[in-house]
């Protein structure tokens, strides 16, 4: 329902402006706007930052150190004079921290990548229900609408049967109570039209825009075959969602590992030249070899090893979610393509039948034209529930082609 909250909102909201002509978008439209959405175009930036600081990590992560002494030789007085030394050292980590860490980058790369698939895909549902929700809300309030129109007439008739006493007055009333209700349900299909035409806008981020309307066709997926809908059940596990939770949890173990590698033992290998006071130069080698008498960075491996093991959890419990929402989402294929069929090929040509015989019948004076107008009311119930069937079967295709377009893209 469309809040008074909502109404300020849109009202202050820079760029927006209530009388404005909506603008038509068909549903192929907003899906190929996705991709531009703030959510896939943050992911995309993070991975794509993510990926060149991967590439750029360098072999080595410690700089060499160059070390210098200057003096002078005091005694015994015959060898007095200058005296220096000058070396260069390179620390070496024993635990290989720069291997370590740019594996950690490229395992974070990994995650961000997926991490876009997922954003891509959680944004691709929701533009589509909301497009879907968008079109149930405009053809509910042309129903509304029109039923007013067969309400007003059922009122007109029965005031000149009241009239005419052929009918008592109670009829009367209640039918303009009817007629009351019809112009509440239009108020009520404005506020969700209204509604459902934001939520759009905002699914593609263009709050700031002129209000959406729907163009075109609803969609029509193909059904997959059984074989199909067995391989989604089967590979849900690839789906983008999953596929990142998994890759969370590796990339948390090998950040586990950087942190060990990070607070590891240096050793420092380089070469020093030293200058005497009576003119000789001696030049060596030097190594530098810590005793590992404490064993630093276990607290931190000891952390992330914990919630690696925890987002594993996690993953598996995504799983299984996803899993219940694919065996969830091929059931309603079956049931709501059911439901539409029983409406579209049943009841309303049953319902359209009666109103016709109703007003061949009222043409010969053998009905009244009160029993033509209530067989007009129960077929424009009977569309209401068939605009409700269409979204969910709309709805139902869709889901289950995205999640099946999504699995093909599953490898890590």
């Amino acid at each position: 329902m469309w809040s008074p909250l909502l109404a300020l909102v849109l009202l202050l909201a820079p760029g927006v402006s209530p009388t404005a002509e909506p603008r038509a978008l068909s549903f192929e439209a907003a899906m190929a706007s996705v991709g531009t959405t703030v959510q896939v175009r943050s992911a995309s930036d993070a991975a794509e930052v993510s990926g060149k600081g991967a590439r750029a990590q360098p072999r080595v992560t410690s700089n060499p150190v160059i070390s210098a002494a200057m003096g002078a030789r005091v005694t015994p007085g015959d060898q007095q004079g200058l005296e220096g030394t000058i070396g260069i050292n390179q620390p070496i980590s024993v635990r290989r921290y720069a291997r370590r860490s740019r594996a950690a980058l490229q395992a974070e790369t990994r995650w961000r990548v997926a991490r876009v698939d997922e954003a891509r895909l959680g944004q691709q549902l929701a533009v589509a229900r909301a497009w879907l929700e968008l079109r149930r809300a405009e053809e509910q309030h042309a129903l509304s609408l029109e039923q007013v129109g067969v309400q007003e007439a059922r009122v007109d008739t029965l005031e000149r049967l009241v009239a005419a006493h052929e009918r008592n007055e109670a009829d009367s009333v209640d039918a303009r109570a009817e007629l009351e209700r019809a112009r509440l349900q239009v108020l009520e299909a404005e506020g969700v039209q209204v509604d459902a035409a934001y939520a759009l806008a905002q699914a593609l981020g263009r709050v700031d825009t002129e209000p959406l309307t729907t163009a075109g066709p609803t969609p029509e997926p193909s059904v997959p075959s059984r074989v199909e809908q067995a391989a989604l059940v089967r590979d849900v596990a690839s789906l983008p969602s999953a596929r990142a939770a998994r890759l969370l949890a590796a990339a948390e173990s090998v950040r586990g590992e950087e942190a060990w590698a990070s607070a590891g033992p240096k050793v420092s290998v380089g070469l020093q030249a030293q200058r005497e006071s009576q003119g000789s130069t001696i030049v060596q080698g030097t190594v530098s070899v810590p005793i590992p008498a404490v064993r630093r960075g276990h607290r931190q491996r000891v952390a992330h090893a914990a919630s690696a093991a925890a987002l594993q959890g996690g993953a598996e419990v995504e799983v299984m979610a996803l899993r219940g929402t694919v065996l969830r989402a091929v059931h309603e294929l079956e049931h709501t393509q059911r439901v539409h069929e029983q409406l579209q090929t049943v009841l309303l040509p049953a319902s359209v039948r009666a109103m016709e015989l109703r007003e061949r019948e009222a043409k010969l004076g053998e009905a009244l034209q009160i029993e033509v107008l209530d067989a007009r009311r129960r077929l424009f119930e009977l569309r209401a529930r068939r605009v409700d069937a269409r979204f969910e079967r709309a709805w139902a295709r869709t889901l289950v082609a995205l999640l099946a377009a999504a699995t093909q893209g599953g490898g890590e």
